[in-house]
């Protein structure tokens, strides 16, 4: 069924762009705390 389908793409590629932007929106909140705490930019890639 080609409408199933469909609506299976649909929901996997909304589910990919959501899980995206909150990684984005996770790494952009560790790196503000990051330069909040403190001034080094090396340190934000260490997890």
């Amino acid at each position: 069924n080609l409408t199933a389908k469909n609506i299976a793409i649909s929901v996997v590629s909304s589910i990919v762009g959501t899980a995206i932007l909150i990684g984005i929106g996770a790494l952009l909140y560790k790196w503000y705390k990051q330069r909040k705490e403190q001034d080094n930019f090396k340190d934000f890639w260490k997890f």
